[in-house]
């Protein structure tokens, strides 16, 4: 009953995955998604993405090869308070048109995150978050020596930090809410904005 009762999510087959925000957010997924979350939190995705990024139109006008693979762990409960370690692994198309050609329209992206969060309640809540990746080129990271600017702390060219907070106050039923997000112009990750 308690191993059951910390399963948070179990989807197999077509979902949509919502993590973070430097990291996973709002992608379609074919595939495997479970979080599990008693005192410790673990969490596994992996799968097809079922669109092109940027392109709602032409997102079946042929097969994308885009794919991603995260495995997240931590402390606390995610619903509360907790302190979760990210790393993802993925494919990405740089297009954003169906346009079949002799160039490579895709990158290879790996990438790690640490996300501190807090939540009072469904109204009040702050989370911190700073995540590195790979630089967005084509043919192998290891070759291209890009999985050594992961651990480079000085470049912020590949960095990217997001605050965000929201609080009501329950006098006037008002909420007031906000965030900050900074990425530089090499980092990516699997989300609208980068």
């Amino acid at each position: 009953q308690k191993i059951l009762g910390g399963i948070k999510s179990f989807k197999i087959g077509k979902s949509t995955v919502n993590y973070t925000d430097l990291t996973i957010q709002n992608i379609l997924l074919t595939g495997i998604n479970v979080e599990f979350n008693p005192s410790y939190y673990i969490a596994v995705t992996a799968g097809k993405i079922d669109y092109r990024f940027r392109d709602f139109f032409n997102k079946g006008a042929r097969s994308n090869g885009q794919y991603v693979v995260m495995g997240r762990i931590g402390v606390g409960n995610k619903d509360k308070k907790a302190l979760i370690f990210s790393i993802f692994k993925g494919r990405k198309n740089q297009s954003e048109y169906a346009i079949s050609d002799s160039i490579v329209n895709h990158v290879d992206i790996v990438g790690y995150s640490l996300e501190a969060l807090y939540k009072k309640d469904e109204y009040n809540f702050l989370s911190f978050e700073i995540a590195k990746s790979t630089m967005p080129v084509t043919g192998n990271l290891t070759k291209n020596k890009e999985i050594n600017r992961l651990w480079q702390f000085k470049d912020n060219s590949n960095m990217g930090i997001n605050v965000k907070g929201q609080t009501r106050i329950a006098q006037t039923q008002t909420t007031i809410g906000g965030f900050y997000r900074k990425t530089g112009e090499d980092f990516q990750s699997f989300s609208m904005f980068c």
